[in-house]
């Protein structure tokens, strides 16, 4: 990010729980991409800790490398 956008920190809050598990996070940024001033932000709520999970990575030609983007 800091080389494609020039942002080196990204400041983020993060809620923690009585158990001291993070339970949200959240940033917002601002960058110039292609030019433009652009504004970004995400919201991650964390739950479901200790719950048994199967995950499959998807096959590549579903995925994008975001430092690909231009």
């Amino acid at each position: 990010m800091k080389e494609q956008y020039g942002i080196s920190e990204l400041p983020m809050d993060v809620w923690i729980d009585a158990d001291g598990l993070p339970r949200k996070l959240f940033y917002e940024i601002s960058a110039k991409v292609q030019g433009q001033n652009v504004k970004s932000s995400m919201t991650m709520n964390l739950s479901d800790y200790g719950v048994d999970v199967n995950v499959q990575a998807p096959p590549s030609s579903q995925v994008t490398d975001l430092a690909s983007i231009k």
